[in-house]
């Protein structure tokens, strides 16, 4: 299991980072992962602020291209181990482990935590996308659902309450389907982790 809810960056194959997700900056739980590095990134809702994301399993994935199919292919390493690249990748993301779990508060109060069982993150490219050796930087950042995915009225927030949205709860299968279907993965160019303004006009990779 991963999770990340504070600064910072780990010397390991799996390292995690914390930005914020206020006013068009970065979400408040991210993560990211390997070499390259790809971030996963939540988009920010309404009335409330994320302090934190877990996913069961965070392993960064590309699927090689195949002649004749698009996401046909084999997985990939990101990290470059017994891979013999460069290769063509028609698909890229995260696998999550079947499990992601949110955490945060609302800006009026309240603190909710939503337990989705969201399916792996490996989305298929709109274009062949390059893999690269080990001494070569390349970043992407995985954004999660789309702005205002959940809000703090949908939730029901209030000071002194917390909200859990699992199965049972009637928001569940629209977040799961807002996380699955409305997620984007976009080129980090200068490999910070946040995707700019002109790396979001550039759009998304999928």
């Amino acid at each position: 299991m991963l999770c990340h809810t504070h600064p910072g960056r780990l010397a390991a194959s799996l390292l995690p980072a914390t930005t914020l997700a206020l006013l068009g900056l970065p979400a408040a739980a991210s993560v990211y992962v390997g070499n390259p590095k790809l971030t996963v990134d939540v988009s920010p809702g309404q009335g409330l602020v994320f302090d934190s994301v877990t996913f069961d399993t965070a392993v960064p994935r590309a699927d090689q291209c195949q002649p004749a199919a698009l996401n046909g292919g084999q997985p990939v390493d990101l990290l470059g181990v017994d891979t013999d690249l460069p290769v063509d990748a028609c698909a890229m993301g995260m696998e999550t482990g079947g499990l992601v779990t949110f955490e945060g508060h609302g800006l009026a109060g309240g603190t909710f935590t939503l337990v989705l069982g969201v399916s792996d993150l490996v989305l298929p490219l709109s274009t062949p996308e390059p893999m690269w050796p080990d001494n070569t930087s390349k970043a992407v950042v995985l954004e999660l659902a789309d702005a205002d995915w959940v809000t703090a009225t949908s939730l029901g927030l209030a000071p002194g309450v917390h909200v859990t949205v699992d199965a049972q709860h009637p928001l569940y299968d629209d977040l799961v389907n807002a996380v699955e279907q409305d997620s984007d993965l976009f080129r980090d160019v200068d490999g910070d982790g946040v995707i700019s303004g002109a790396e979001r006009a550039a759009g998304p990779l999928n």
